[in-house]
């Protein structure tokens, strides 16, 4: 979808997805931010290319959300882990997946700051924020050394000198 449209899909794929609801356009400004945020500007048939298959990531992730929900039953609870696109400011899978399951939720949003002194902390973003500082991975240890063989009991003892 995101490179040929929705027109590029077969007839039973079609039939596979869940209702898309492309009209928010709160969601779209903010996928178009992040997008520009990667340093290009896209065209607009790419954009609504690209938009349309992020629509469907989250579509079909909440719609799997709320099936699961139902089968479980009243008082169950469930942990989903997606990418902040999918979760910040509540427009992919939090907001779809409580407007079909009439269930309630909190997100939780993790950010890597490089340089960032900004942080957003509004419950319009998510419920609760985590933000870790940028760091280099550890080194490895280093390679252990051989340990010398250790001769064997039945081997000869050198001359004694």
């Amino acid at each position: 979808v995101s490179r040929q449209g929705l027109d590029a899909l077969t007839p039973e794929q079609k039939a596979s997805l869940p209702p898309l609801d492309m009209t928010d356009g709160a969601h779209r400004a903010f996928v178009k931010a992040a997008t520009g945020g990667h340093g290009h500007e896209m065209k607009p048939d790419a954009f609504e290319r690209m938009y349309t298959a992020m629509v469907i990531w989250d579509e079909t992730m909440s719609s799997n959300v709320a099936a699961w929900l139902e089968k479980a039953g009243p008082g169950a609870r469930m942990v989903v882990v997606a990418g902040n696109g999918h979760i910040a400011d509540r427009f992919g899978v939090p907001a779809r997946a409580a407007r079909k399951s009439k269930v309630p939720y909190a997100t939780i949003v993790q950010e890597v700051r490089r340089g960032q002194t900004e942080r957003r902390t509004d419950t319009t973003y998510a419920d609760f924020t985590v933000w870790w500082d940028e760091s280099a991975p550890p080194k490895p240890p280093a390679p252990a050394k051989p340990a010398a063989p250790k001769p064997a009991a039945d081997a000869p003892k050198p001359p004694a000198t």
